[in-house]
């Protein structure tokens, strides 16, 4: 399985997550904020293809550093810890 790939998109504040995944796989994500507080969490399933694409709108939150935890399955199986900076 390949590593977790993102992008920040800063003109729309949003943070794009995409990860080569079999179908029909829940994906699970966390965005911890610097005092490792839980800010957004959400879990989907992915559905359409292998290649596994979230758009992850964070326009609310303030510029600073965060951590994207990836995960699936359940229970969750880590796949990925991503420092992201907005």
């Amino acid at each position: 399985m390949t590593k977790a790939e993102v992008e920040f998109i800063r003109k729309v504040q949003q943070v794009v997550l995409k990860q080569e995944l079999p179908l029909n796989t829940e994906v699970h994500y966390e965005l911890l904020n610097s005092s490792n507080q839980v800010v957004m969490s959400k879990t989907v399933l992915n559905f359409l293809e292998t290649n596994f694409t979230e758009k992850i709108e964070v326009s609310h939150l303030p510029h600073g550093s965060y951590t994207l935890i990836v995960s699936t399955g359940n229970p969750h199986k880590h796949l990925d810890t991503i420092a992201i900076h907005l």
